[in-house]
């Protein structure tokens, strides 16, 4: 059976359902799929896939590779891991099929002249190229375009069985203590670039709970939480059945910047989104202005989108069923694996590897 092994930074619980969908659908076509990592989050859903955990250093992961003997390696290391160089040159002089899986670039300082040059060496080298979505191809050369593939960055809802709104929000408001009516949800690692203070001054003296749950937060933004009666700052959330009442159970989801994969999670569950138009994440595509969510301008257009929305029923049930419609259509998990299947594909074309096993 050919052999494709994902050499990967930490896997984080979200990964782990992800690579669980890519094992069983390569595992069809007669494929091996396999992570090296250094460590892996300890969480309720285990590994289907093979996961092997070295310590993290050059030389336990490039003598894997030599032992393991894959037939092809997709990178998803950062550039600050310098263990990424050694595992690329090995792939290299021992002809190993190489496939870079990432941005393109550091989208935090996307005009680093000498980052900018390594990653340009970096795709150059590869075989193929894997990005998030379509809009990091501005920054691939165009003389690589032919072999850059999109998977589409999601999360796999594919086994997450229907849940009663009500009665999540039941749940959810005795659970947190919420008296208001509507939850706006912001969910993630607090991180600066995420602006929470832009949202720390909405919807005061409104029938809104605003919701923060996510890791990192600073003293003084949970100063200012506990001083507003319908803001809750509910901690870090890894119990899948409460994440998912959570969302479940609010309205709107917001995260002011850098959004991430919490806007999937929200389309999933019929939730719209408001973030604010400038530096975000590759997931802002699937963001439809006017049709899903909204993008503004300004943080107050933040409120007032939301408040215009939920008094006007109409509006709200268009865009939270386009909002599902989108989780179900371009964010679906078997996009992101048609575009890692279709690179695997292309690297067959080019390098003479073993055709696809139908069964």
């Amino acid at each position: 059976m050919e052999k494709i092994l994902l050499v990967s930074t930490r896997v984080l619980h979200y990964r782990i359902r992800i690579y669980n969908y890519f094992y069983d659908e390569f595992k069809r076509r007669g494929i091996d799929f396999a992570v090296l990592t250094h460590s892996i989050q300890d969480v309720e859903d285990k590994p289907r896939f093979r996961v092997f955990v070295e310590k993290p250093s050059s030389r336990k992961f490039v003598d894997f590779i030599r032992q393991y003997r894959p037939d092809a390696v997709i990178t998803y290391l950062n550039l600050s891991e310098k263990r990424i160089f050694p595992v690329i040159y090995y792939c290299k002089i021992n002809n190993i099929p190489l496939v870079y899986w990432g941005h393109g670039i550091n989208l935090l300082t996307p005009n680093h002249p000498v980052k900018n040059l390594i990653y340009r060496h970096l795709h150059r080298i590869s075989d193929a190229i894997t990005l998030y979505t379509s809009n990091e191809l501005k920054y691939i050369r165009k003389r690589n375009h032919p072999k850059v593939f999109i998977a589409n960055n999601t999360l796999d809802f594919s086994n997450i069985e229907p849940r009663d709104k009500e009665r999540d929000l039941a749940f959810v408001r005795e659970r947190f203590s919420i008296r208001e009516k509507n939850i706006v949800l912001f969910v993630g690692r607090v991180t600066s670039v995420k602006r929470l203070e832009d949202l720390l001054g909405l919807f005061r003296d409104k029938d809104i709970a605003l919701v923060v749950v996510g890791p990192n937060i600073k003293p003084h933004q949970l100063e200012i939480i506990e001083r507003v009666p319908n803001y809750y700052y509910v901690g870090a959330i890894y119990d899948d059945d409460e994440i998912q009442a959570i969302f479940n159970a609010s309205r709107f989801f917001s995260i002011p910047g850098n959004i991430g994969l919490g806007l999937n999670q929200a389309f999933f569950w019929s939730v719209p989104v408001v973030t604010l138009d400038g530096l975000n994440t590759p997931e802002i595509i699937y963001l439809d202005d006017g049709v899903n969510g909204y993008i503004v301008d300004r943080p107050e257009q933040i409120e007032e989108k939301i408040l215009n929305a939920l008094a006007d029923e109409k509006l709200y049930r268009s865009m939270a069923i386009n909002a599902k419609k989108t989780a179900e259509t371009v964010a679906h998990i078997s996009k992101m694996y048609q575009g890692f299947y279709d690179t695997i594909q292309y690297i067959h074309s080019r390098k003479s590897l073993p055709s696809e096993q139908t069964g």
